[in-house]
């Protein structure tokens, strides 16, 4: 309410950080467009669309996976703290655009976003409700995939100065809800790759390391986009792509892996990579060339 007041006093929606004046009304005009798509991901391409031709100053990106949704919102130019509220509030109302558009049918799974200033507990973000990772620069906004199928409601385009405020307020207390009075926690695909980066640990053996039920863990990791095989996978290839670029020998390599002989890992290589140990490495000694 306060971004809004201020744009009214000083008639600039971009509040002075895009190369000229925007008019007010432009985001309005992005929201009537997004309700001519038929379902969420189409909603999203006509609002990217518009953004690119009204909002150049601001980068918004759509990306969908087998297992999510992300929708990404970073301005251009030097990062700052203003910035990084603005980028905050900009998602925060693509959310509330989309939550209104569909008829609420989906939330967000978990949110990347700036570091927090110094001595701030919580940012506009955390009202979401939802896992926060902190670090990097603009806001990405993470669903499950099924949220790029749900279907455009009719709305009526008339009443979006007032409904942004109440979606708003439906989403704080439905976040009241899921995570009352404190920010959430890093999302658990983070910390499952911190432990098995640390630790050799079986899918149960995990599970009892975070306090978590098998199933509970699976469906965290679900929601997240990720599960435990895939994980792993992308842990030991990453591995082993690090120890193939020293002098270290084949044996030596399956040895500190804990494969049973060099022929089990060159079987894994020929899955991590498509080819074998030494074509890798002849491969990144042509590209290091």
């Amino acid at each position: 309410m306060a971004m809004r007041n201020r744009i009214r006093r000083i008639r600039d929606e971009s509040h002075g950080f895009a190369p000229t004046p925007v008019i007010p009304g432009q985001f309005d005009l992005h929201v009537a467009i997004m309700c001519h798509g038929l379902n969420t991901i189409g909603a999203l391409k006509r609002f990217i669309g518009g953004s690119r031709l009204l909002r150049p100053d601001i980068a918004i990106e759509s990306h969908l996976t087998r297992r999510r949704l992300e929708v990404s919102v970073r301005m251009r130019g030097k990062a700052d703290p203003v910035r990084a509220i603005y980028e905050e509030v900009y998602a925060v109302a693509i959310h509330c655009s989309l939550r209104w558009v569909t008829g609420e049918q989906f939330q967000v799974s978990w949110v990347r976003a700036a570091a927090a200033p110094a001595g701030v507990m919580t940012t506009i973000v955390s009202a979401l409700g939802c896992p926060i990772v902190r670090g990097g620069r603009g806001v990405t906004l993470v669903y499950p995939a099924e949220a790029a199928r749900a279907p455009v409601v009719p709305v009526k385009l008339g009443r979006w100065g007032s409904v942004v405020v109440d979606q708003f307020l439906k989403e704080l207390k439905l976040s009241d809800r899921v995570t009352p009075g404190v920010e959430p926690v890093t999302p658990t695909t983070d910390r499952v790759r911190e432990i098995l980066a640390q630790e050799r640990l079986n899918e149960p053996m995990l599970a009892l390391r975070l306090s978590l039920s098998v199933a509970t863990l699976r469906r965290r990791l679900d929601a997240e986009g990720a599960n435990f095989r895939e994980i792993v996978f992308e842990l030991h290839r990453n591995h082993a792509a690090a120890l193939l670029l020293t002098d270290k020998s084949v044996a030596d390599i399956a040895a500190d892996m804990g494969f049973s002989d060099d022929r089990s890992f060159r079987r894994a290589c020929h899955q991590w990579f498509g080819q074998s140990p030494a074509q890798y490495r002849a491969r990144h000694q042509e590209t290091r060339i």
